[in-house]
């Protein structure tokens, strides 16, 4: 067994995720797309990614089968080149903001 869940120590399948039929690399995402998400109307001033997650993009994707990447760009998906690790308590707009100065698309 290659992959173990946590300190649980069982054993998880050498199975990669997949929607609609592309694996994670191809889950990407432009900060053009991400910045849409603060102009939505649901959006609030002061919202923290993780209220931006629970109350724009979770609504936005339910029932699709896939995550919000893959949504916009479903005609064209497009390959991820950056990781971006985040605080789900932080403000969306710190985010946005720290993604901006990154220099990265």
């Amino acid at each position: 067994c290659r992959y173990h869940a946590g300190s649980t120590g069982m054993c998880l399948p050498e199975v990669s995720p997949r929607q609609q039929g592309y694996g994670p690399q191809m889950w990407g995402i432009t900060l053009d797309q991400l910045r849409e998400l603060a102009d939505d109307p649901r959006h609030e001033e002061g919202m923290t990614v993780r209220e931006v997650v629970e109350h724009i993009v979770k609504p936005s994707t339910a029932g699709t089968g896939t995550g919000l990447a893959l949504l916009k760009n479903r005609a064209r998906p497009l390959k991820a080149s950056v990781l971006v690790s985040h605080a789900w308590d932080a403000k969306y707009s710190d985010l946005l903001g720290a993604l901006a100065a990154s220099g990265e698309e």
